[in-house]
């Protein structure tokens, strides 16, 4: 098993800081329930909602990102993945800067920051080494890493990544999502949460040691 993992919104969680942020900036009076999905759908409904929402991804992806939370159940999934010796890998769909404020802080160098603030590159913690982190400026490049990692499952937030052509046939899509919602493609799993995932991959395994 070789495992890949998006970043956004998979690994890092932004629900608290986006309803922050929209507080904050007077976009929205107070946060509304259903997370990061629910202040992108009231903020796009304002008078000019789309680039607002441009606006505080900036912020949350590049100024504010030390605020991130870790998703809840990640840190079991790699130390139990560690206690097995399997490779893991992040591969994120994210630009260098935001094009919407150019001249903001570099989204790849603040993503990487909040990694080691969270001591994903010590060797007694996540022992993730930072050659094993890949930023692709398109989803397209995404997938084609995942291929030349030659990863066997690959951990999303997003359903259309695993709806991509070019996605491989022979890699297990794991889709970390609490919506049941939608159909999804063959070669997909639905995870509500990093223990499902955990689950799914790694209690299999325990049992076949047994």
């Amino acid at each position: 098993m070789r495992i890949g993992v998006d970043f956004d919104n998979t690994i890092a969680k932004y629900d608290r800081l986006f309803a922050a942020l929209a507080v904050e900036g007077g976009l929205l009076p107070c946060a509304p329930e259903g997370g990061k999905t629910a202040v992108r759908d009231a903020v796009r409904a304002l008078p000019n909602g789309d680039e607002e929402w441009q606006h505080l991804q900036a912020k949350a992806y590049g100024a504010r990102m030390a605020e991130a939370d870790l998703s809840a159940g990640f840190s079991r999934f790699v130390a139990r993945c560690r206690a097995r010796g399997l490779p893991l890998f992040i591969v994120s769909h994210k630009s260098a800067r935001s094009q919407i404020e150019p001249t903001g802080p570099g989204l790849r160098a603040a993503a990487l920051a909040w990694m080691e603030s969270k001591a994903f590159f010590d060797p007694s913690y996540f022992g993730f080494d930072r050659e094993a982190v890949y930023f692709e400026d398109t989803r397209a490049q995404k997938i084609s890493r995942i291929r030349d990692l030659h990863c066997t499952h690959f951990i999303d937030d997003l359903v259309e990544v695993f709806e991509e052509p070019d996605f491989p046939d022979d890699v297990l899509g794991l889709l970390l999502t609490s919506r049941d919602d939608g159909a999804d493609p063959a070669n997909v799993v639905r995870c509500k949460c990093w223990n499902d995932v955990t689950l799914q991959l790694l209690e299999p395994l325990a049992g076949h040691a047994a």
